[in-house]
């Protein structure tokens, strides 16, 4: 039984995006960089999961989220291929038992009035989800524009409310958000996405971007090795 292994919403929509690029390969791009055409970046094409949520999920390792031979044995896991001096993705296949799992998920979503996840549609839900993070996204934006403009306006009015040190301390803090989010996604790869939906209290979230961030880290340190 499904409920026998605690999947989550994040763990089905992951093992149904690998079985379905595993059924129907060429419809997704990268399905040839690594060992198995369910690797890391075309599984990210393959559903809504961010980068972090798939590395948990692949890693073979006591980091990750146990899919793999030694735990849940839904998942056959390879590391990450070596592609001239760049290294490739890692890569995934369901086991036997993981073909099962998802046969049963995707049966009892045949009884349900929602679509399955992978068929090339989204619910309504999902749709309407997506929309309103886009609208979140588009106020961020524009707040930030307007904290851009009342700091100008504040320096050039010389009976602004706000110190010329405060003035400064804002725009130093306004300038350095670009540098935060470079090295977040450059030097740790996780995305500013990904922080964003992990609360503070979100055990599970932050353990994913501690997987996430060690992975890119020891990439980083694989391709350096390799370059020498």
């Amino acid at each position: 039984m499904l409920t026998d292994y605690g999947l989550k919403d994040p763990d089905v929509e992951f093992l149904l995006a690998v079985h379905q690029i595993e059924q129907n390969p060429t419809e997704y791009d990268n399905t040839d960089v690594g060992e198995t055409v369910a690797n890391v970046t075309s599984i990210r094409e393959a559903s809504d999961l961010t980068r972090s949520q798939i590395d948990y999920r692949v890693s073979p390792g006591d980091g990750g989220r146990g899919f793999g031979e030694s735990g849940m044995n839904f998942l056959r896991t390879y590391e990450a291929t070596i592609e001239g001096r760049n290294m490739g993705p890692r890569s995934v296949e369901l086991t036997e038992k993981g073909e099962r799992v998802v046969a049963e998920i995707k049966e009892m979503r045949s009884g349900g009035s929602s679509q399955s996840a992978g068929s090339g549609g989204a619910s309504s839900e999902r749709i309407a989800e997506l929309e309103a993070r886009i609208s979140e996204l588009e106020s961020e934006s524009e707040n930030f524009s307007e904290v851009a403009e009342t700091v100008a306006a504040i320096e050039q009015n010389e009976m602004g409310g706000v110190s010329s040190n405060m003035t400064t301390q804002i725009r130093a803090a306004s300038n350095a958000i670009p540098h935060h989010q470079f090295v977040f996604s450059e030097v740790f790869g996780i995305g500013i996405e990904d922080m964003r939906e992990v609360d503070e209290d979100d055990e599970e979230g932050i353990r994913q971007l501690q997987v996430t961030a060690y992975n890119h880290l020891q990439q980083a340190l694989d391709e350096s090795g390799s370059g020498e």
